[in-house]
């Protein structure tokens, strides 16, 4: 097995390394040029960075010290690394998508959110790993192999965000963007123990992300803090006039709830999402939840109706949207792809086209099933994933007491919120007994991101 990797100290977060460059204590290329140390040190292990772009970092990190001198302060992220998600566009940089079709491929343009970025004044370090077209939960596989999770390189990082995490969760960026179509971000965050947000359907534009599902993806922000994820969809959220998904809401600062706590927040617990769970998972999670309450929250039991039928339909329609994506490259050169994503793809090929229009038309019921179980409370809390990060390798999973596959246990938890559109967020909740990150899953009403932040935030603390 891969040696461990030294994680980093809990203060490196935006907001301390922000107050420091704006001291003059540190500057922008010192914490690229420590990002990219821990890049070099520790990227051999665990396989997150796939294209590392020192030198535009460091004349980016030079830009960044210049302006702050001058007085040019662009904001919270200003001078800050971060990675990206290898199926999201910088011009000049290759999009590799995992994929032994794409090793080649240079984009022309920044993606939507990488020119958020830039005018925020982050420093983009390169681009993160990615299961093969973001098409897996598991981060193996992939063209460069499989991304390893930092708490043990032998165990996966979770996908298909895998990069985003990892690195992360190493310490080789601040903040990175991923991508979420069935729980793709929130997955990986919760087995590698960073926060991840997949947002409000429509928030963050998705031009230039290669897509995996139209009506699915989801573009949204890991970090290893809640208010470093806040600050990062501050910066990336806006209407993208290219998108046909994008709509125009505004952002409400989530600065005045992120400090109100816990006193007063009402929890639903869903308990269909309880079920089947690692035992060592519920644990933690079910521990947290004591937290919380004894802190001051309101915890009462929820229902989400037809919560299977929706499960369901979500799965039945990523996996024909991917199959569209990708028919012409699976019917002229299926030895491209990786195996595992190949056979997925073919599995969709054979679902028939009153199939994919019969789930395509619950999407309505399910918005109005979360809205129903939203109506008496302010989030509802859940497992984010129900197993701890499993082997590289490893097929099935074997303590939910279910005969399942581990891609279906990894994913169970988290897609009915891309079919419903509600944001929700996975934060840390605890360590199983061999140090494996736990992670609760907290889901708000349609663009309430800043109270899935104070709730997250207000859960964080309970739990110190």
């Amino acid at each position: 097995m891969p040696p461990s990797v030294r994680l980093p100290g809990t203060a490196e977060s935006i907001a301390t390394s922000g107050q420091a460059l704006r001291s003059g204590r540190i500057s922008s290329v010192e914490l690229t040029r420590t990002a990219l140390d821990r890049i070099e040190a520790h990227n051999t292990t665990l396989n997150a960075v796939v294209t590392v772009t020192a030198e535009l970092a460091l004349e980016a990190a030079r830009r960044a010290d210049r302006d702050l001198r001058a007085g040019r302060d662009r904001g919270p992220l200003h001078g800050i690394p971060v990675g990206l998600k290898d199926v999201i566009d910088v011009r000049g940089m290759r999009t590799t998508m995992g994929s032994a079709f794409c090793q080649d491929y240079v984009a022309a343009r920044d993606a939507a959110v990488v020119r958020r970025l830039r005018r925020a004044g982050a420093v983009m370090i390169g681009k993160l790993h990615t299961q093969e077209f973001a098409y897996g939960a598991t981060g193996a596989d992939s063209f460069t192999g499989p991304a390893r999770n930092p708490h043990d390189p032998g165990r996966i990082a979770g996908g298909s965000s895998s990069g985003p995490a990892a690195a992360v969760a190493a310490g080789l960026c601040y903040a990175a963007v991923g991508t979420d179509t069935g729980g793709s971000i929130r997955i990986p965050a919760a087995l590698c123990g960073v926060v991840g947000l997949k947002p409000t359907t429509g928030r963050v534009g998705r031009t230039g992300v290669f897509p995996l599902s139209w009506t699915l993806d989801h573009v949204g922000p890991m970090t290893r803090s809640v208010a470093d994820n806040a600050a990062m969809l501050t910066a990336i959220s806006g209407f993208d006039p290219h998108d046909p998904g994008s709509v125009r809401h505004r952002l409400e600062d989530p600065g005045p709830h992120a400090g109100a706590g816990t006193r007063g927040l009402r929890v639903g617990i869903p308990e269909a999402y309880f079920e089947h769970l690692d035992p060592e998972v519920g644990h933690q999670v079910g521990t947290a939840l004591e937290a919380w309450a004894q802190a001051g929250a309101t915890i009462r039991p929820v229902a989400v109706p037809g919560l299977d039928k929706i499960i369901a339909a979500q799965r039945t329609v990523l996996a024909v949207e991917a199959y569209a994506v990708h028919r012409d490259r699976l019917q002229s050169q299926p030895g491209q792809f990786q195996e595992t994503v190949a056979q997925r793809l073919r599995d969709a090929a054979a679902v028939p086209a009153w199939a994919y229009a019969e789930a395509a038309r619950q999407q309505r019921q399910a918005r109005e099933a979360f809205d129903g179980a939203l109506a008496g409370v302010d989030v509802l809390a859940t497992p984010a994933v129900a197993i701890p990060a499993p082997r590289i390798g490893q097929r099935d999973a074997a303590t939910t007491g279910l005969p399942e596959t581990v891609q279906a246990a990894l994913t169970r938890l988290t897609g009915a919120t891309n079919f419903s559109g509600h944001p929700s967020l996975t934060v840390p909740c605890g360590r199983t007994q061999l140090g494996l990150p736990v992670g609760v899953q907290l889901i708000g009403r349609y663009w309430d991101e800043a109270v899935l932040y104070r709730a997250g935030q207000a859960l964080d603390d309970a739990m110190r």
